[in-house]
This record gives C-alpha cells, sequence and structure tokens, in this order.
C-alpha cells in the first residue's frame, strides 16, 4: 500500500510540474519577475498535501536573479494553485512551496573542477 502511495506521488507530482508548465507558458503569471522561469522538478508528499517546486531560469543564474525568481513564484503560487485545482482533479490541491534548483549550478561546478583536474594531470603547455 506504502508502495502505491510513493508511485501514485511520483506520477503527481510529474502532472504538477507539466501543468505549472504550462501556466507559465500560457502568460497566465503575469508577474515580471516570473519571467524565464522553468520547473525543473517537483516533489510531492505521499499525502499530496505538500508539493516541493525546483525552479531554473533561462536568461542569467546570479544570485539576485534567483531570489527575486523564488519570490516571484511564491507571490505567483495563489494563481498557480487555482489553476491545478481547476486542471487536476485531486481532493486536496497540494501546498506549493518554490526553491531554486542547484543541481545544474553544482553539475557546472563539477565539470569545472573536473577540467581543472585533467589540465593539471596534463602538465604545463
Amino acid at each position: 500500500m506504502a508502495n502505491e502511495a510513493v508511485k501514485r506521488a511520483v506520477r503527481i507530482a510529474d502532472r504538477i510540474r507539466a501543468e505549472l508548465e504550462d501556466v507559465l507558458h500560457r502568460g497566465i503569471v503575469r508577474d515580471p519577475a516570473a519571467q524565464g522561469a522553468v520547473i525543473s522538478s517537483v516533489k510531492v508528499t505521499d499525502d499530496l498535501r505538500l508539493a516541493t517546486v525546483y525552479v531554473r531560469c533561462l536568461t542569467g543564474a546570479e544570485v539576485p536573479r534567483q531570489k527575486n525568481l523564488v519570490r516571484a513564484m511564491e507571490r505567483a503560487k495563489g494563481v498557480m494553485r487555482r489553476e491545478l485545482s481547476t486542471r487536476m482533479q485531486l481532493r486536496y490541491t497540494p501546498e506549493l512551496k518554490f526553491f531554486w534548483d542547484e543541481g545544474a549550478d553544482h553539475a557546472l561546478r563539477m565539470d569545472t573542477l573536473f577540467d581543472e583536474i585533467a589540465k593539471e594531470k596534463k602538465g604545463p603547455a
């Protein structure tokens, strides 16, 4: 039974990600600070009450831009949650919490470190 709840939570999370992407793509969120936002992933609790939404930006990833984007998404979460409730037939529409997705930033740092290690192994040019 618990395994079924986990599988359902994963399916719901994928659907929420797709629906939120559509909401952003259609311009339903009008906050200019949310322009260029991309939903990279969504994780939903097993009871489907909380959705943790990870966002990225198509343009620039400086820290001030990251914070502004997350704040804009938080401001727009009422609109997005209302859209989810009309699009998805769930008993409860999950509460949305937004966070900056640092996964790509970590991958970029790792690539840089690997490049530095490779250069050191080659020796002086």
